[in-house]
């Protein structure tokens, strides 16, 4: 069974390490507008899940990797909270 992924954005690999469940990063910068975020086992290449972003200036995001790793889905979440960056949006990714 697969349990830890690769997170790819724009076709660049952001973790380092296997994200396995339960994992979550902290807030990442990324620049405004569309982008390619997929998901890839840790120990292959083919895409488990794979969408288009369009990120918004001013804007903080939790992004969630639910369900079964068959059939993966993500669940993407406005956070309300203050920040001084008000240029870049932040995402932070969980594997639930």
């Amino acid at each position: 069974p697969i349990t830890s992924l690769n997170i790819i954005l724009d076709n660049n690999r952001i973790n380092t390490n296997p994200f396995a469940y339960s994992d979550h990063t902290g807030y990442l910068r990324f620049f405004i507008g569309d982008r390619s975020l997929s998901f890839t086992p840790s120990n292959a290449s083919n895409t488990l899940l794979d969408v288009n972003l369009n990120l918004v200036e001013d804007r903080i995001y939790s992004v969630f990797i639910t369900g079964d790793l068959d059939d993966p889905e993500l669940l993407i979440v406005n956070d309300e909270i203050i920040f001084d960056d008000s240029q870049n949006p932040l995402i932070r990714l969980l594997h639930a």
